[in-house]
């Protein structure tokens, strides 16, 4: 009798122990925003793959914020993945109050992957909003920046002009040959 006691107690015991390691919904939100705020204690000591680690980690435990998709893109930005940053910001930028620094970030984004007209048209949108007056001015400075960038290009490309056939032939028979 004894005997069953002992075993009906250790059942217990054992089924107690996993029911109090299964994670309940709000431990499972927890963790992911444990999780987020180390992907951002992460970021701000510029590792930014780790960052990127710990931000698809809160994600997979739940978390799908604008934020999050922005710290992302942003991530991804500062670790030279281009593409993958431009999809995250994109996400952040439809949530209204992270528009104007997502479309500016964009901007960045693009100027850094050879975009320029891309990058014209983001920062033109950052610095047309009237939500962040801060991002407006940024926007407007890396406007006249790329501008004056552009332009400098321009002017220092060579106008070349097409050759006529007489040309060509001409100095098809101006060539010297030397075989040895």
């Amino acid at each position: 009798m004894l005997h069953l006691v002992t075993d009906l107690l250790r059942r217990c015991l054992v089924a107690l122990a996993l029911v109090c390691l299964l994670p309940t919904a709000p431990v499972m939100a927890a963790t992911a925003s444990e999780l987020f705020a180390e992907g951002n204690r992460l970021f701000r000591d510029d590792l930014y793959w780790a960052a990127l680690l710990r931000y698809r980690e809160a994600a997979d435990a739940g978390m799908d914020t604008p934020l999050l998709h922005y710290n992302i893109g942003v991530a991804h930005y500062r670790a030279k993945q281009h593409a993958r940053a431009r999809e995250a910001l994109q996400k952040s930028a439809s949530y209204g109050p992270l528009t104007p620094i997502s479309h500016y970030n964009l901007g960045l984004n693009a100027y850094a992957m050879g975009d320029n007209d891309a990058a014209l048209r983001w920062f033109r949108s950052a610095r047309d909003q009237q939500q962040r007056r801060d991002i407006s001015r940024l926007a407007r400075r890396a406007i006249r920046q790329l501008q004056e960038e552009i332009e400098q290009i321009e002017a220092t490309v060579p106008v070349t002009v097409a050759a006529t056939a007489e040309e060509r032939q001409r100095n098809l028979t101006n060539l010297d040959v030397r075989i040895r």
